[in-house]
This record gives C-alpha cells, structure tokens and sequence, in this order.
C-alpha cells in the first residue's frame, strides 16, 4: 500500500483476524489430526502465513503488490465472516441437535459454502447480464434511441477475448443504436491488450450510430492515454477528451476527461443544445455542476457497484451515486457497475453488465 499508516493500520487489524480464523480452521481440522495440537501454533502459523503473503507481494513482488494484497485481504475477510457464522450457527443450535451431528453438519457445509461462494464470484465476473433502463426527457426525438453503456472493460490479464465476443452478440441482440463506452477500458496500460490481439474484436463492436469513448482513470495512470485513444480510434471508436460531437443529428454527445486529468468545467464543456446532450463522465463525481448545465442525461461507470461483498453494501458511504438510475434537478443519471472487473477475477453482489438504455423524447 501507498500509505504505511495504512498499510499498518491495516496489519493490526488482521492480527485479530488471524486469530479467529486459526481457532476455526483448528476447529474444523482438529478430528482430522492425528495429534491435536496447541491452538496457539494455529495462532501462530496462520498469522505467519497471512503476514509473510502480505509483506511477500507488498516488498518484494511489487508489482503483485495490489492483486495480492487484495486476494490475502478478500480470503481473511471471508474466513472471518464463515468462521463467526459457523460459530453462531453452532452457539443456536446446539441445543436442538446432538454435538456430534451438529459438528458433523457443519464441517460438510463450511467447504461447500467456501465452493459455493467462489462459484457465485466468478459466474459473476464472466457471466455479464443486461439491465434495461428507460430514459424519459423533455426534448423531442424522432423515435427511441437504444443506447449500449458499458464501463469500466479493465481488457487486460482477466478481461479480453470471452467478453468482447459476448459483448458483441449482447449489441447484435438487443439491436442497440449507439454504443457509448465509459472509461476505464485498458487494465492501467494497454500491453496484454495489443499482445493478444484484441483489436480485431474491439473493431466488431458495431452499432449504427457509431462507437463512442472515454478514458477513466486507470486509462491515466500508466501515462498511455495518446497510445489508448490511437488503438480505440483503430478500433473504430471516436475518443472524446472534453470534446462534443453531434451524432447523426439526433443528440449531442460530450465526453469529458476523467477527474484525475486536468479538465475543462462542465459548462465549458456542455452546450445549449435544442437536441438532446448526453454526457459521457467515467466518475459520477461531478453532478452537482453538470446539473446546472443543459445536460439531459450523464452516463458513468467508475463504482464497479462495490464489486466484491461486503464492499457492495458499503459503497454508499464512498460514493454519492453508486449504481442505478437517478435523478439531480432536470438531469438525469445511470451509472453501471460495469463490465469487466479489476484487481481479482471475482465479482460477488454486484455481477458484470452492460446497461442497455431506452432514451425516449416527448
């Protein structure tokens, strides 16, 4: 982690983690044991193990630093939530049922839950849905526009070829009309995407009124930006970076830079427009002053919806709009959990998707 206070911060707190989970996988383990040993080398050896992972990826593997780091975490975090509901369960019920039954069920279960829990994650991340929406505004519209938002793609080491296909038969099934790409596209930097080829792919999203993008903020952090915008334009996409543009004389489209770049404001960027604006802002960050403009709709990604529980129920207190469809003065907003995934190839409570967005005019 940046942060050593953080970082160590973090550290003591696992300490307690470590031990609840070492006295529940004794436990668990103990009628396998032919010598059962003292809880404390449990104790020991788990918080040796978890520790020596986390310093291994933080200062010595740094650039497993994060996935790492997230992987330990995300493990202690989910032995501590299976540990103490096994406790509970065994606390409720052995007064209902025999000790060894008891004990018996619940070392059955315990593994199942663990087995179930990874199948849910990653049918999660590698089995996108597709939400619909319908967008009411108060501009006329000759007929209903089909907008296909997707964000947040991560294509890298875990995202590439599987979901590109599946995104192009999700636009030729739901006969989408604009696809309006949300930033975050490359994992950080655009190496494994140029190395498998995905360029050919990308060139297959295909919809009648174009391809549209912006970059996000992990579009920025490996200093690739002018690199990514020529392989989305090679691909077919029009990159916006703070820049507007009228789509086939039925709306504007502006797409902003993202909020870790220097930007323009928002009622620079945003026209008065008889037709239609649709803003394209990878963080739904900055609504309060897109609200003022004449902006009608924004569309956002950024949240990931929380991606992995129990950040998925925590993500409201960091982020003001952190999934759906919302309203802020006469703008309105969707934003998407989004498509591919970042850090763990794992998505719990918040499943990949592509928001498919009916705008329709008075």
């Amino acid at each position: 982690m940046r942060n050593p206070a953080i970082f160590w911060g973090v550290m003591a707190l696992l300490q307690v983690f470590w031990m609840v989970i070492a006295l529940g996988a004794y436990w668990w383990l103990r009628p396998l044991l032919p010598k059962r040993p003292h809880p404390w080398l449990a104790i020991v050896a788990t918080a040796l193990l978890g520790n020596g992972l986390l310093l291994l990826f933080n200062f010595i593997v740094p650039e497993w630093r994060w996935r790492g780091t997230m992987a330990v975490l995300l493990f202690a975090a989910y032995a501590l939530m299976f540990t103490l509901l096994w406790s509970a369960v065994h606390v409720l019920l052995r007064w209902l049922l025999p000790r060894a039954t008891l004990n018996r069920g619940i070392r059955i279960l315990v593994p199942l839950a663990w087995l179930a829990a990874i199948a849910a994650g990653l049918y999660g991340a590698y089995v996108p849905k597709v939400v619909h929406y319908q967008v009411h505004i108060d501009k006329p519209l000759a007929q209903p526009i089909k907008i296909a938002l997707v964000s947040d793609t991560h294509l890298g080491r875990f995202i590439g070829a599987r979901h590109l296909r599946e995104l192009q038969a999700i636009l030729k099934r739901e006969r989408a009309d604009v696809l309006l790409l949300a930033g975050d596209v490359m994992d950080d930097v655009p190496t494994v995407y140029r190395k498998q080829h995905m360029a050919s792919l990308m060139s297959g999203l295909k919809t009648p009124l174009g391809q549209y993008a912006v970059l996000g903020n992990h579009d920025n952090y490996g200093g690739e930006q002018a690199g990514i915008v020529k392989d989305l334009q090679a691909a077919g996409f029009t990159t916006l970076r703070d820049e507007r543009i009228t789509v086939g004389k039925q709306f504007v489209l502006v797409g902003r830079r993202d909020k870790v770049e220097n930007r323009d404001s928002a009622k620079t960027v945003i026209p008065n427009s008889k037709l239609p604006v649709i803003v394209m802002d990878h963080q739904p960050a900055d609504m309060d002053a897109i609200a003022k403009t004449s902006a009608d709709v924004v569309v956002s990604g950024h949240t990931h919806r929380g991606q992995v529980f129990p950040a998925t129920l925590l993500i409201k207190y960091f982020q003001a709009y952190p999934y759906g469809h919302y309203r802020v003065g006469d703008t309105q907003l969707v934003v998407t959990s989004g498509y591919g995934l970042w850090g763990l190839p794992f998505r719990l409570g918040a499943r990949s998707e592509v928001a498919m967005i009916e705008l329709i005019g008075k």
